[in-house]
């Protein structure tokens, strides 16, 4: 996963960003001349899935390799930030693959039942607090990296930011990260 944290910030915007609003747009103008819908539901979720697999697999990278650059008394635990990087996956999986079936009851005018959305709205919400876990993991990481002591909230409230705000922040948080990955190889190399 190293490989995320080498690539220049451009090509991680093209990956994450640029080709799922390119497959956006090429689907938008599929549907308005076919009229067909459905190809919405078979296709969206490539998209998605190239956004989600770069964010979350950068995230990972972050919390990974910059957990091991770190001196020994301001490690964290890996634990929590794989357990809670893992559940917005399968969720995010689970939900595509469930989102035909939604599609279908709501054409036979079915609506969702009450049910699957006392269901959906919990498991949303953690599914954020999760993401949201993981931002705060990796931006800490990451600065307690960069300065080699320990951090509070406010010394990475901008890293934090940058990683949330992920199409803006990678154009600035990514250098640093190379210059860091490159900082290690020269001292792996002496």
């Amino acid at each position: 996963m190293e490989i995320f944290l080498r690539l220049k910030h451009w090509h991680l915007f093209l990956i994450t960003f640029g080709a799922p609003f390119l497959i956006e747009v090429a689907l938008a103008i599929v549907t308005l001349t076919t009229h067909d819908y459905r190809i919405v539901l078979q296709v969206m979720p490539f998209a998605m899935f190239l956004f989600f697999a770069g964010y979350f697999g950068w995230l990972w990278a972050i919390g990974q390799e910059f957990q091991k650059m770190l001196p020994g008394n301001l490690k964290f635990s890996l634990v929590p930030f794989k357990i809670f990087l893992l559940f917005p996956v399968i969720y995010i999986l689970f939900f595509f693959f469930m989102l035909d079936f939604f599609v279908v009851n709501m054409e036979e005018d079915l609506g969702p039942s009450l049910s699957i959305l006392f269901m959906i709205i919990p498991l949303h919400l953690f599914t954020m607090f999760c993401i949201f876990y993981c931002i705060y993991f990796a931006a800490r990481t990451f600065k307690g990296t960069e300065l080699q002591r320990p951090v509070a909230f406010l010394d990475f409230v901008g890293e934090f930011l940058m990683i949330w705000i992920f199409p803006v922040g990678i154009w600035f948080i990514q250098p640093r990260i190379n210059e860091l990955i490159a900082q290690k190889q020269g001292n792996n190399d002496v």
